[in-house]
């Protein structure tokens, strides 16, 4: 008797535990549900039988949170010098405003050579923060208000979140938290302290994007393919507790009662029956499952190829090549994989819910037992992957930073012979790898337990729910088939609920190659779109006071001109002037910080942006040739444009003959970067591949500076006779001849302008640069 009570008061406890710990989850995630409004809009749109799954970290986070106290969120830097703007971050999340890196790096005027403590002032002021910066020593910071921004070793910025007599937490938006000694924090403190806290005009937008929630926006409009595969599991799942029901049926009444003789091999034969329905029903949910699994990646991955063509120039300038080209590529295994572990979560969730019924059925509290340990297990679970989720994010970062600099050394690899510096462009490389080798084996310890817990756990609640269930037995409560059923149910039980915890586990390692893929998508695009957008009359191109700055450099400003249909400007001025950016944002790919282009007087954003793109077109400085034949290079896979549009445009930009001297002609095959041609060639190669669309307003950036002075004369002599608008830039000062005005851009001004004639009769900065290059052969 004692024992049975003891049981009895067991089971009862460990329900309670359950309803308790879920009541408590329910309450926090309320609670911040409640202080974060835009959680609920953001769901709009997502299919609701996401919703339990996409709702499941947010409760285990509030739980495990609702235990310690609220940390500062790890916003970690993808390059050296966002370690300020990413404090700000951190700062602003914290307090419950998200902004993305990319426009906090342009408030903060983020440059190469970093930001200064002043301007992060400024940025937060902004952000509706008061901002007071203390010159203090490291023994006062303690009585300052947390979190805070320190200076760091004269090179860094730091968040320090917490002071403990002797031990100091701090973010370090390189690594990650760290926990310092008061030693260390004094050692590399600089004296200099930034306290921020909201104002009245802070408004909190919500926290860091998460790749739940990009998810839910991929899989928007698959309800009907999610209740489809959910509905085929509801069958696998309800087969999957039948069997053990119907073994238990034959047990008792079968072969130890004996009651229903005859009756054996129908139930042997209706088992059986079960057993082979699960393949069919397997094959469906699985066919299904690929099918939402590449609906979903195919959205993602067209999301992120899109934004890639929208984001301004400035963006590319801050990210390596390889680094971007490595987003592009994780963009498909992040969206294949997440997607994936995503459906055979719904399926998991279908059977734990199926079974978990069908257990509750036999025995309420034996089931309490069972699912209190599973629910402590995704506990830990949890505060495992937390633990994980900076070492992951660091471990992505580190990865794009290694397959960068392999691909900027395969490219630099005849350089490299050349300087005598390979055994410093290996020294690189293998730094690099070296950083991501250390990142793998700090995480190799969180990975080994992610892998021994559910080993644990299964070992622990089969022999649990064996011993209790055969105490049942013994007191007459349960029948033998009933112990052998529940007991298989349990162990059933167990692996769909490991899937669904391994799942969040992979979903939130893949958050590190998704913070990657989500700096590109954050970016705003180049121009907004209105929605009554026209088209241009007249391609009269005009600047109205156009200025730019790169962080706090001002490159441009107060630049105005016109340039008349069908006419040709000639852009001049010495290195660092301001020319290209000049030239980039007429050409729309860079925008201006302040002013405005119009076009047929239009600004570029009422302009509908097919014909636009069609009618401008940008040759910049640098010519790009990939491995393919000459009409892909030309054409670049635009089916629209045929072999003879081809032909015609090469005509004009002088390189016809070349080509066709070729084997094959036009379907001849070029090297990567264009190594079987000349320096000419290749430039007029990117000309032809600019005029085939016969653009009404064409750019040249230095794009002629190869040529001989006779075939630069043909090729703009060719171009002025199909009426194209030209902008040009140069530093060769005879091309300048052809143009009917010039602007000398001086210190990011316009210092002159006029027609060749006019600005050499004016005896100003352009007849000095004429003067100087007086006998230079043309």
């Amino acid at each position: 008797m004692p024992r049975i009570v003891a049981t009895n008061v067991l089971g009862l406890a460990c329900a309670a535990l359950l309803f308790t710990c879920g009541c408590v989850s329910i309450l926090v995630c309320w609670q911040q549900r409640s202080n974060k409004q835009e959680v609920r809009r953001r769901a709009i749109g997502a299919p609701r039988s996401l919703a339990l799954i996409w709702g499941l970290p947010s409760l285990l986070s509030g739980l495990t949170g609702f235990l310690g106290r609220r940390r500062v969120p790890e916003i970690l830097q993808f390059e050296v010098t966002e370690c300020g703007t990413c404090c700000v971050a951190m700062v602003l999340t914290f307090f419950g405003r998200w902004e993305p890196i990319d426009r906090l790096r342009g408030i903060c005027g983020a440059t190469r050579d970093g930001v200064s403590a002043a301007a992060l002032a400024r940025a937060a002021t902004q952000m509706g923060m008061d901002v007071k910066g203390f010159g203090v020593a490291a023994e006062e910071l303690a009585d300052l208000p947390m979190p805070q921004i320190i200076f760091w070793n004269f090179n860094h910025f730091i968040v320090l979140e917490k002071v403990n007599g002797d031990v100091v937490d701090v973010v370090d938006p390189a690594v990650g938290c760290r926990r310092l000694r008061f030693a260390e924090l004094e050692a590399g403190y600089c004296g200099v302290t930034l306290c921020m806290q909201p104002n009245a005009k802070f408004k909190a937008t919500g926290g860091r994007p998460s790749v739940f929630k990009e998810l839910a926006k991929a899989a928007k409009g698959a309800g009907g393919a999610i209740a489809a595969i959910s509905l085929v599991s509801f069958g696998l799942a309800l087969i999957m507790a039948l069997v053990p029901a119907l073994t238990s049926i034959f047990i008792d009444y079968v072969l130890i009662k004996k009651g229903v003789a005859g009756w054996q091999y129908w139930f042997m034969l209706g088992i059986v029956l079960l057993g082979l329905a699960l393949g069919p029903l397997n094959w469906m949910q699985k066919a299904g499952a690929l099918k939402l699994q590449t609906r979903i990646a195919l959205s993602l991955a067209a999301r992120i190829v899109t934004q890639l063509f929208a984001v301004p120039l400035d963006y590319f300038a801050r990210r390596s090549g390889g680094e971007i080209g490595g987003r592009v590529m994780l963009a498909d295994a992040v969206a294949g994989t997440v997607s994936g572990v995503l459906v055979n979560m719904i399926a998991s969730a279908m059977q734990v819910l199926v079974i978990g019924l069908a257990m509750l059925s036999y025995s309420v509290y034996l089931t309490g037992i069972a699912f209190a340990l599973l629910f402590l297990h995704a506990l830990l679970s949890n505060w495992i992957r937390k633990r994980t989720m900076t070492l992951n994010r660091r471990l992505a970062i580190e990865r794009g930073r290694y397959e960068a600099q392999v691909i900027s050394a395969v490219g630099l690899v005849e350089h490299s012979r050349a300087a005598g510096s390979t055994g410093a462009m290996f020294g690189r490389v293998l730094e690099r790898y070296v950083a991501v080798a250390n990142s793998e084996q700090a995480n190799a310890p969180y990975a080994a337990l992610a892998t021994s817990l559910p080993i644990a756990v299964t070992g622990i609640l089969t022999a649990l729910i064996a011993g209790l269930s055969a105490l049942e037995v013994i007191k007459g409560d349960f029948t033998v088939g009933l112990f052998v059923a529940f007991n298989a149910m349990a162990y059933i039980l167990l692996s769909p609920f490991n899937q669904i915890v391994s799942g969040f586990t992979q979903i939130s390692n893949a958050g590190g190659s998704f913070d990657r893929v989500n700096d590109l998508l954050e970016v705003d695009a180049i121009d907004p779109v209105f929605p009554n957008a026209g088209v241009p009359t007249e391609w009269t191109l005009v600047g109205q006071d156009i200025a730019f700055s790169y962080g706090n450099q001002q490159v441009l400003r107060g630049v105005s001109l016109s340039i008349p249909q069908g006419s040709y400007l000639g852009v001049v001025g010495g290195v660092g002037s301001g020319k290209s950016t000049l030239l980039n944002i007429l050409a729309r790919v860079m925008r201006p910080s302040s002013g405005q282009i119009l076009v047929g007087g239009l600004p570029l954003n009422h302009i509908e942006q097919e014909n636009f793109c069609g009618s401008i077109a940008l040759v910049p400085q640098k010519d790009q040739i990939f491995e393919g034949t000459v009409l892909d290079n030309i054409t670049l896979w635009d089916p629209n444009i045929t072999e003879k549009d081809v032909s015609a445009a090469c005509q004009l930009c002088a390189i016809h003959s070349d080509i066709v001297r070729r084997p094959g002609g036009y379907r001849s095959k070029l090297r990567e970067g264009g190594g079987d041609l000349s320096g000419g060639q290749r430039q007029r190669i990117a000309l032809a591949r600019a005029v085939v669309r016969n653009p009404k307003i064409l750019v040249l950036d230095e794009a002629t500076s190869a040529l001989d002075g006779k075939t630069e004369a043909v090729v703009l002599s060719n171009l002025r006779e199909v009426g194209m608008t030209l902008v040009f830039a140069t530093h060769r000062i005879a091309t300048m001849r052809f143009a009917d005005n010039i602007v000398v851009v001086e210190g990011g001004q316009i210092r002159e302008t006029g027609s060749p004639e006019q600005l050499i009769a004016a005896g100003g900065v352009y007849a000095k640069m004429v003067s100087a290059s007086a006998g230079v052969a043309i």
